[in-house]
C-alpha cells in the first residue's frame, strides 16, 4: 500500500511590482551584471531619505535606530528570535527581489535608457519613509 504525501498549501503572497526606468545623464560604462548597481542605488537613495544623515553608511552604528526603519526593514532585516526556519540565520532574508537587464551590455550613451523590475513582498513591517516614527 502506498501512503500519499500530505499536501503542502502556501498562503497567498502579495508581491508589488515595480517598473523602473532610467535615462543615462552622461555616458557611461556599467558592469555586465547590473543588479548589485540598481541595489546600491536603491540602499543609497533609500537611506538618504528615510535616516538621519549620522546613520549614513554606517546604519549599524546609527544612534537613531529605531525598531521599525524603512531602510533596515529592506536591507538589513532582523531574523524573527526563536524561529523555527531562520534558525541559523543573522538575517533574515531581504523581501525584495531585483531583476537586472540580462543582456551583458556594458557601454551607454547619454540620453540611453536602463530598465529594471523590482518584486517587493510585504511580509515584513512597512511604513512610509515620510511617516513619524514610532516612540
Amino acid at each position: 500500500m502506498v501512503m500519499a504525501e500530505p499536501e503542502l498549501t502556501l498562503p497567498a503572497l502579495n508581491v508589488l511590482r515595480i517598473r523602473v526606468t532610467l535615462r543615462l545623464a552622461a555616458p557611461a560604462r556599467l558592469p555586465p551584471f547590473k543588479g548589485a548597481l540598481f541595489r546600491g542605488g536603491l540602499g543609497y537613495a533609500l537611506q538618504r531619505i528615510a535616516c538621519p544623515q549620522q546613520c549614513w553608511g554606517q546604519s549599524n552604528a546609527c544612534p537613531a535606530a529605531l525598531a521599525h526603519c524603512v531602510y533596515r526593514d529592506l536591507f538589513e532585516p532582523a531574523a524573527p528570535p526563536n524561529s523555527e526556519f531562520l534558525h541559523d540565520l543573522r538575517d533574515a532574508p531581504r523581501p525584495f527581489v531585483i531583476e537586472p537587464p540580462l543582456d551583458q551590455r556594458r557601454v551607454y550613451a547619454a540620453g540611453d535608457l536602463l530598465e529594471t523590475n523590482m518584486r517587493f513582498c510585504p511580509l515584513w513591517r512597512w511604513r512610509s519613509p515620510i511617516s513619524p516614527a514610532p516612540v
